[in-house]
């Protein structure tokens, strides 16, 4: 056994004493080319998408379909003569056979390689079939791997594929540049069907009003995209990538009747610097600055972001969940919808509790102790006896960071029978939905007459 070989002996199972030979094989075509590669083991795959089920790789027992290597063994025949070709491309590709036809000549014949001949030309089997084993090195049949040109191109984190290594049970990872660089015999060209690229969306928070507002919602968004993903949660590389701008400034508007100009100068560098650094879906930890959420938006807009607005947000959540009457919390630019400086003035149609002037001076005041001493056990207190004592209303919106902060560290947020709606919550949930439905690819079904041996 070779060096390597010995290396991934400890991938063996209980009954095992050897590292099979064709796993043997690839691990020795690796060796011979000097190329980095990674094996790892999985239940039995027979298919691209049994086996992108069930890789494991970075700790995790599945990978994206785009990542496993699909590969298609036909044979041309032309005349007299045979050629054995196998078509190489993403697991979420569908070969175009119109675009193959045109790589040979008019008058040959495309058909499916049989299982027999499989097996008894090329010693493979439904399952097994990798370029490794395939190359000249190895076999003596004269032999042809045309690869897609998409595999040549820049691939997301962690930048690999995987396919099997020659063993239903062994997987091989490795850089398809450099497979397709050292593979004797081949060809690349466009041989698939179109289909939509994938888009690295980005998630852009503005925050400040206090930083701590940020993070919550960040965290928030981490913990959706763990709960809505389940069984297809793969760690770190499921997460989006999130561009966090945080301005102190932004604690501008806790005063924006007197300080608008200056806040909406800060909104506005902001959400531009965000949208330079190519953040698509855009939302501000901020309930005081939904009141430019119509600026905003256009802004978005003409640098091609999706600004998700906390009042409209909120209005469709009241609506679908038919909440006509509650109280509103936050501080007095805020929950004065008819003021002028309330970004909630959508809410005009509910019946929203009358809160007194004083007990609104009392919620602002707690805001700013939240920002002061951060969420303590007194803040904490404070916030339940104003929640019970204050407020009629079964349902409470929640529209003050500071406070949405402090309702999550309490283990009962309020007296039995109230509800709680979280406006930072409601907005890292359409967050997540909106990243999970725009980096969703829609690809037809692979027909069934052009399944060939993978």
């Amino acid at each position: 056994m070779s060096i390597k070989a010995n290396k991934f002996s400890y991938l063996l199972m209980e009954g095992e004493t050897d590292i099979p030979k064709p796993v043997k094989e690839i691990i020795n075509f690796f060796e011979r080319k000097n190329i980095w590669f990674n094996l790892s083991r999985n239940v039995e795959a027979f298919s691209c998408r049994d086996a992108a089920q069930k890789r494991n790789r970075l700790g995790y027992a599945k990978i994206p379909l785009r990542d496993e290597l699909k590969s298609y063994f036909a044979k041309i025949k032309r005349k007299n003569k045979i050629i054995y070709v196998i078509f190489h491309c993403q697991g979420d590709q569908i070969i175009d056979w119109k675009k193959v036809k045109k790589l040979f000549e008019p008058d040959d014949k495309i058909e499916k390689i049989s299982e027999n001949e499989l097996f008894g030309l090329f010693k493979m089997a439904r399952g097994k079939v990798n370029p490794f084993t395939l190359d000249p090195f190895f076999i003596k049949s004269e032999l042809l791997q045309v690869f897609d040109k998409s595999l040549e191109e820049e691939r997301i984190a962690p930048y690999t594929m995987m396919t099997n290594a020659g063993d239903l049970t062994w997987a091989v990872e490795f850089y398809p540049k450099d497979i397709i660089q050292n593979i004797g015999h081949r060809r690349v060209a466009d041989i698939v069907k179109e289909f939509i690229k994938p888009i690295k969306y980005k998630i852009g928070i503005l925050t400040g009003n206090g930083p701590d507002s940020g993070i919550y919602l960040w965290n928030k968004i981490n913990e959706k995209i763990r709960e809505k993903l389940k069984n297809n949660f793969a760690g770190d590389l499921s997460f989006p990538e999130v561009i966090v701008h945080s301005i102190p400034e932004m604690g501008l508007s806790m005063e924006l009747d007197i300080r608008e100009k200056d806040t909406w100068d800060v909104v506005n560098r902001g959400i531009n610097s965000l949208c330079d650094a190519e953040a698509t879906i855009i939302a501000v930890a901020c309930n005081t600055t939904q009141y430019y959420s119509k600026t905003i938006n256009e802004i978005c807009k003409l640098k091609n972001a999706e600004f998700i607005s906390i009042p409209n947000i909120l209005k469709k959540y009241l609506v679908s969940n038919q909440s006509k009457q509650f109280a509103f919390i936050g501080i007095k630019h805020v929950t004065e919808i008819k003021g002028g400086l309330s970004g909630f003035s959508n809410l005009s149609g509910f019946d929203i509790e009358k809160l007194s002037d004083s007990d609104i001076h009392k919620i602002s005041d707690l805001g700013f102790k939240v920002k002061q001493e951060g969420a303590t056990g007194a803040g904490i207190n404070k916030l339940r006896d104003l929640l019970n004592n204050i407020v009629k209303s079964k349902t409470i919106v929640i529209a003050l960071t500071e406070i949405s902060i402090l309702l999550s560290k309490q283990k009962y947020k309020t007296r039995k029978g109230k509800i709680i709606i979280d406006t930072l919550d409601l907005l890292a949930e359409a967050v997540v939905n909106e990243y999970l439905e725009k980096s969703k690819i829609m690809i037809d079904e692979e027909p069934e007459e052009l399944h060939i041996s993978e």
